[in-house]
């Protein structure tokens, strides 16, 4: 039986994944009330500008800032400590950088990093049975 919350020590120490706007660890819920936010700037090469993680509601009401030439994607940060369904993200980003079609901001490209590695001690264990139906149930469980 895998335990759900179990932070896995990859690095060393501990890194925690904070909301942007009112400091709450998000992993401590196993990010239930929490989602990844991708700002990405609208062009011929989509720039992702800033990756936040957020408590849903009103945290998220206050670091949204709506702008015509912005997109506003939100991925449940729950389902990226599935593992699956991290890495399915992940290599989607991969290809779509390959393929010219999306670039980071060197400051988005920092916060990335740091999520995807306070992630990676949530996803770096055995997949429970549930996130299991979870991912096989679903072809995208949402975009960036």
């Amino acid at each position: 039986m895998v335990q759900e919350n179990v932070i896995n020590n990859v690095f060393g120490d501990i890194v925690e994944l904070k909301c942007e706007y009112c400091g709450k660890n998000l992993l401590e819920d196993n990010g239930q009330n929490a989602h990844v936010l991708c700002i990405k700037k609208i062009n011929k090469c989509n720039e992702i500008v800033d990756v936040k993680c957020v408590c849903k509601g009103d945290c998220t009401k206050n670091l949204t800032n709506f702008s015509d030439n912005l997109s506003y994607n939100f991925v449940e940060l729950h389902y990226m400590m599935i593992p699956g369904f991290f890495f399915r993200k992940y290599f989607k980003i991969l290809r779509d950088i390959n393929d010219g079609y999306l670039k980071f901001t060197d400051k988005a490209l920092e916060k990335f990093m740091l999520i995807s590695t306070a992630l990676s001690q949530k996803i770096s264990r055995k997949t429970s049975e549930k996130e299991m139906e979870t991912l096989l149930s679903s072809k995208e469980l949402g975009t960036w």
